[in-house]
């Protein structure tokens, strides 16, 4: 428990696996090709709109859009990047529709936070959008077993889900055994 606003320091966290991110990253890419659609659209009806402006947005925007497009098809995780233009020039170019683009741009950056599950002495955190504890003298048992998070509910309920492991972070990675280890000692020391 360290500064002024009370983050937490776990000694387990959990990434749990995103289960549609290749769907959202696809809505995401037709929404930038409906926004370039409409943007040309907007310039061609009003000439004396700034075009060079809106030229060279379309310009750099389809060469973001092109990028994706690859990245996607190599089945790699898109750039936001473009998302956030579009949902930042939106209201200036295209006005009638910048509701729609700034959504597309918040949904994009909410779709790319991880879902984290905190491990403490103490209790246990879903940190997503809205954080949600859950204390041990709540389950029967939590444990990870094939690469699965499961946590047993003492109501009967049943959590399961994928973890993500990340290559890039191998000092940081612990060993099924390990955490189940540890879980137990923490689920015997509530009885």
């Amino acid at each position: 428990m360290a500064n002024k606003d009370k983050q937490e320091v776990f000694p387990y966290v959990v990434v749990l696996k995103k289960k549609h991110q290749r769907t959202v990253d696809l809505i995401g890419i037709f929404a930038a090709i409906l926004f370039l659609l409409l943007l040309a659209y907007t310039l061609i009806g009003k000439p004396n709109h700034s075009i060079y402006v809106g030229i060279a947005v379309i310009v750099s925007f389809s060469g973001l859009l092109g990028f994706n497009i690859k990245k996607y098809w190599e089945k790699k995780p898109i750039e936001i990047f473009p998302l956030y233009l579009m949902a930042i020039f939106s209201p200036f170019l295209v006005p009638t529709q910048s509701f729609f683009f700034i959504a597309m741009g918040i949904t994009g950056f909410l779709s790319r936070k991880k879902e984290e599950i905190g491990f403490s002495e103490e209790h246990i955190v879903f940190k997503s959008l809205w954080r949600k504890r859950i204390l041990w003298a709540d389950l029967n048992n939590a444990m990870i077993k094939d690469g699965i998070l499961t946590l047993d509910y003492k109501n009967n309920k049943l959590f399961q889900a994928e973890t993500d492991d990340d290559e890039d972070n191998e000092e940081y990675e612990v060993s099924e055994d390990e955490f189940n280890r540890w879980s137990g000692e923490q689920l015997a020391n509530i009885n």
